[in-house]
């Protein structure tokens, strides 16, 4: 599969196949009341829209477009013969990439109520999140801190999916803290409650199945801190705290104060994120616990 920026000369193909997968047979009619027409797309793509083609023999099988100045996805499509076959996923993360690299901060898409459909299962495992309901539409957003967790996952080539603000379940979390043998798992009412409640919340999973959480507490706009990281000791040394690391770091990026407290060998894995010793400060705390 080929995948390539959209050219004006697409533009045939490119109404081919979303003609063929209209959510009816009258797809050409319906776009034309709506506006959407090889004129009007033509203009998009030389002003605010860009997009990118997957082709196979030299046919095109799909394609994505979006609105760098509304931060929206605007459309995609991929013929039902090559559906499963990764060409949505593929196509969603150049449009993402795209949009965040022209600065839009919170995508946005809309797509049908009907879960017949598919389309919004397929967004949902793409970490897009339901925001609201209007005119019989589903109004997805996702920020642009998860898709740069999505990029660094794919840049170290595993299998984890790194995630923000994810929902966690007492036993996995439990299961987590004692394999690392972290004493918070002793008080594990308090540790949900202290995680479910952080600023932001981080995690790793394989197959849906949690390898890795981290959070963070904040003020919002000056100083953040990091209290716990954990990977499960199965999956370390596979870039996956990095990743999850540098997910906090891309939310707080800009903040006065980025803090930790660290010891042993984790001191110099944060040293690689960029951290270094408090001047000639000194760590202070008031602790009840043995470990962590």
């Amino acid at each position: 599969m080929h995948y390539r920026r959209i050219t004006p000369d697409d533009l045939p193909s490119i109404f081919e196949v979303r003609v063929k997968t209209w959510h009816n047979p009258n797809g050409s009619e319906e776009m034309a009341r709506m506006g959407i027409n090889p004129d009007s797309v033509r203009q998009m793509l030389e002003t605010t829209h860009h997009g990118w083609l997957a082709e196979t023999n030299g046919d095109v099988v799909g394609f994505v477009m979006g609105n760098k100045q509304t931060a929206e996805m605007w459309v995609i499509a991929v013929l039902k013969e090559f559906e499963n076959l990764g060409i949505g996923k593929s196509l969603m993360r150049l449009v993402e990439d795209w949009l965040v690299s022209e600065g839009c901060d919170r995508l946005w898409l809309t797509t049908d109520t009907d879960e017949s459909y598919r389309a919004v299962g397929f967004y949902r495992h793409l970490g897009w999140i339901d925001c609201k309901m209007e005119k019989g539409d589903i109004f997805m957003t996702k920020r642009s801190d998860q898709v740069v967790a999505d990029q660094q996952a794919a840049r170290c080539g595993y299998r984890a999916a790194i995630k923000l603000d994810d929902k966690i379940e007492h036993h996995e979390v439990i299961d987590q803290y004692r394999a690392n043998g972290w004493s918070s798992a002793d008080k594990p009412t308090e540790l949900l409650g202290a995680l479910r409640n952080s600023h932001s919340l981080v995690t790793a999973r394989i197959d849906s199945k949690l390898v890795g959480i981290g959070n963070a507490i904040s003020d919002g706009y000056l100083v953040v801190y990091y209290p716990h990281l954990l990977v499960h000791p199965d999956h370390q040394g596979q870039g996956i705290g990095r990743a999850m690391m540098e997910c906090l770091q891309t939310r707080y990026a800009g903040f006065h104060q980025q803090m930790l407290t660290a010891d042993g060998k984790a001191i110099e894995f944060y040293k690689q994120l960029g951290f270094s010793k408090a001047g000639q400060t000194e760590s202070m705390w008031i602790y009840s616990g043995t470990e962590h």
